[in-house]
């Protein structure tokens, strides 16, 4: 079987927004309800090939990784994605042909020290770990 993956990475950095148009907790309130700095964004394409015997596939894949710090040690994520299907051939290939809407990761890390920390996550993939951008075992691939 062989296998071939390209990536490419961009991200977004803190938004200059003038203090009227962030919304803001109450009359007054000094806090806003979205701290742009606070949160961050990444974003993803990447290609994948896999053949085997008279079969092969390939998709490529759009991801979305956003994060915001709610509190010092308290920050919550969310990556949503797509795998679209460019080409297969084989055995099961029509099944192969829709593209899907992923849900990797919904979670909140809580890290008190740096050497602590307390993940809770949701995940929601397909049974195949092919479509999985952090491989089977579910590692994110950036802080």
């Amino acid at each position: 079987m062989s296998f071939l993956s390209g990536l490419a990475c961009a991200q977004l950095g803190p938004l200059a927004a003038a203090p009227s148009s962030i919304p803001s907790l109450g009359m007054g309130s000094p806090t806003p309800v979205v701290a742009p700095k606070a949160f961050q964004m990444r974003q993803s394409y990447s290609l994948s090939y896999a053949s085997s015997g008279n079969a092969s596939y390939s998709q490529g894949l759009y991801l979305n990784q956003m994060s915001y710090r709610l509190a010092d040690p308290l920050t919550l994520n969310l990556d949503i994605g797509i795998a679209n299907p460019l080409h297969s051939s084989g055995l099961n290939s029509n099944d192969m042909q829709k593209a899907q809407l992923l849900l990797p990761r919904v979670g909140l890390d809580y890290r008190p020290t740096e050497s602590t920390l307390l993940s809770l996550n949701y995940s929601r993939l397909p049974a195949s770990s092919f479509y999985s951008p952090y491989g089977p075992w579910g590692e994110r691939n950036w802080p």
